[in-house]
């Protein structure tokens, strides 16, 4: 969701923040849409295919590959509203991942006390829209590289699955209590995406017995890592 600036209320709402369809029982799917109070939200609906590129980055571009309506609709104060998504071919053998943006029209606000007027701020969320494939194949290679400046280092996630793998936090640790921890985010099938962090000194003495910790909506895996030798060149 976009940022809403100190003093403002958001009143639109979104759930569930992700979706997954399937070719099997879950070839459709919706999102809640609600107006906690206010006037009433005029809101417009876009999917997009979403992709990584060589860098991880995320790549979106507007899409028709998924049935869903509506598009554009009023939601009145104290209500909700259905956005509805389905399948409009079977899955294939490796997830597709899209964004669903739900974002509030701005519209003028009653008149203030000076007689002028002000515009609404608009709200926008992006959920994550999986479309899963009948055989799953998770798959993840995890490398320590090199990074721009000589104190920094960057935790590499090569997905080599059929699926995403949404990793929230990434924990490097040695053997005695050392750890540099960063933030992640999702890689999709088949993409890599690099994380940087503070150059851990000790890694080096540990190659072929670390291993990173990586938080997940799942739960925490504990995956090994490779070490690039380049990382410890003096």
């Amino acid at each position: 969701m976009l940022p809403t600036p100190p003093g403002v209320a958001a009143t639109l709402g979104v759930s569930p923040l992700i979706v997954e369809l399937d070719g099997a029982q879950r070839r459709s799917g919706s999102v809640n849409v609600s107006n906690d109070e206010g006037l009433v939200n005029r809101v417009q609906v876009k999917l997009t295919r979403w992709t990584q590129d060589a860098d991880g980055q995320d790549v979106l571009e507007d899409s028709e590959q998924l049935l869903y309506h509506p598009r554009l609709m009023n939601v009145d104060p104290g209500t909700q509203r259905l956005v509805r998504l389905g399948l409009r071919r079977p899955p294939g053998e490796v997830e597709e991942a899209y964004r669903l943006f739900v974002e509030e029209l701005p519209s003028p606000l009653s008149a203030n006390a000076g007689g002028g007027s002000q515009v609404a701020v608009s709200v926008r969320f992006a959920v994550p829209v999986f479309v899963r494939p009948a055989e799953v194949r998770p798959g993840l290679r995890l490398s320590l590289l090199p990074a721009g400046r000589p104190d920094e280092a960057q935790i590499q996630l090569q997905n080599t699955g059929n699926v995403h793998v949404r990793a929230t936090t990434l924990t490097l640790r040695g053997t005695v209590g050392q750890e540099v921890r960063t933030e992640g985010w999702y890689v999709l099938a088949g993409a890599t995406r690099r994380f940087t962090v503070k150059r851990p000194g000790w890694a080096c003495g540990l190659r072929g017995n670390l291993q990173v910790l990586i938080d997940t909506p799942q739960g925490p895996q504990q995956q090994p890592i490779e070490v690039s030798p380049e990382l410890c060149q003096k």
